[in-house]
């Protein structure tokens, strides 16, 4: 074989590897922002243990079920106010305002 097939095996062996570590990279970062995704009728706690204590915490008034709360985080926005959902009344995210 000449060096210059050699050196273009190489090339080739090289850019496919490079490929598979960017598409574990995605993979991985997709799962991480997956495992800390938030969504509608999430309780305070299940958004306490993905995110971690929010940056800012507000009062934002009353309803017929007690405070209404904003939780500010780096990416987003969260309204929670005390809901029922399968018979399990607890604070709950019921508005989610991406930053």
């Amino acid at each position: 074989m000449s060096i210059k097939v050699i050196a273009s095996m190489l090339m080739i062996f090289s850019i496919s590897a490079a490929g598979q570590s960017q598409s574990k990279f995605i993979a991985t970062e997709a799962a991480s922002r997956a495992k800390n995704a938030v969504s509608l009728g999430m309780s305070a706690d299940d958004v306490l243990a993905r995110k971690g204590k929010a940056a800012t915490v507000a009062k934002i008034g009353n309803d017929q079920n007690g405070l209404i709360v904003e939780w500010q985080y780096q990416d987003a926005t969260y309204l929670l106010a005390r809901r029922e959902k399968s018979g399990v009344e607890a604070y709950r995210v019921i508005k989610i305002t991406p930053r």
